[in-house]
């Protein structure tokens, strides 16, 4: 089965990264391998190895790997039927680490994600101020009218709860806008792929100074990627 195959790869890097007392690079793996567990459907693993590389990144300040660590533990938990709030504190880290690298997408998932927390714990003024609004202002700097129409929509209904009229309309007609200005879901899409390239390459092309890994180290990791 190709899923145990790869597996079985990640595990044998995962040996030799431990022997050689290697960390850079242990984040990886254990993200793979619980991407491939949460494909597979056992979430209980799935979230054991993204907590491990979401640990591990934070030890070697892998910038990226901590934002997509923790974005990928946070799904999981949430589709576990269980609360997330107990990690508000390292999605606080994650955010500061992607508004100092300009990840734009990963902040508006971030502040989306920690504003849920928030509503869900009652603290519905900080989760607007905070972080909802914040995500309109991100989504209007990379033209996500996606992302503008969702929120506008949320924060009227939020605003309206509260109290202020005013805004809830003025947010509804906003997104109402937007909606009326979609193009076609791929557009929309492209937007997003586009930004998160964006993020990626800027990892990369820091990445490209490291010193390369051992070549075993390489061939498992590889091998393990062709059959997930």
């Amino acid at each position: 089965h190709s899923t145990e195959q790869a597996l079985l790869y990640y595990k044998m890097a995962l040996s030799i990264y431990k022997k050689e007392e290697h960390e850079k690079g242990l984040d990886k793996i254990y993200f793979n391998m619980g991407a491939l567990y949460r494909r597979v459907g056992d979430l209980n693993a799935a979230f054991k190895y993204y907590l491990k590389s979401a640990n591990i990144a934070d030890k070697t300040n892998d910038s990226l790997a901590q934002i997509q660590s923790r974005l990928a533990t946070m799904i999981v938990y949430r589709r576990m039927g269980k609360d997330d709030a107990r990690f508000l504190d390292k999605y606080y880290r994650a955010l500061k680490v992607a508004e100092r690298n300009d990840f734009f997408v990963m902040q508006i998932q971030l502040h989306e994600n920690i504003g849920n927390v928030l509503i869900r714990k009652g603290e519905v003024k900080e989760a607007l101020n905070e972080h909802f609004l914040p995500v309109w202002s991100l989504a209007e700097r990379i033209n996500d009218h996606e992302t503008l129409f969702e929120m506008g929509m949320r924060l009227a209904k939020h605003m309206e709860a509260l109290g202020d009229h005013k805004s809830a309309y003025m947010y509804q007609r906003s997104a109402i806008l937007y909606k009326d200005s979609f193009e076609n879901k791929n557009q929309l899409q492209k937007f997003r792929t586009m930004h998160f390239k964006e993020s990626i390459d800027k990892q990369i092309s820091l990445r490209k100074k490291e010193k390369v890994e051992s070549d075993r180290l390489q061939l498992y990791t590889g091998v393990g990627g062709v059959f997930a």
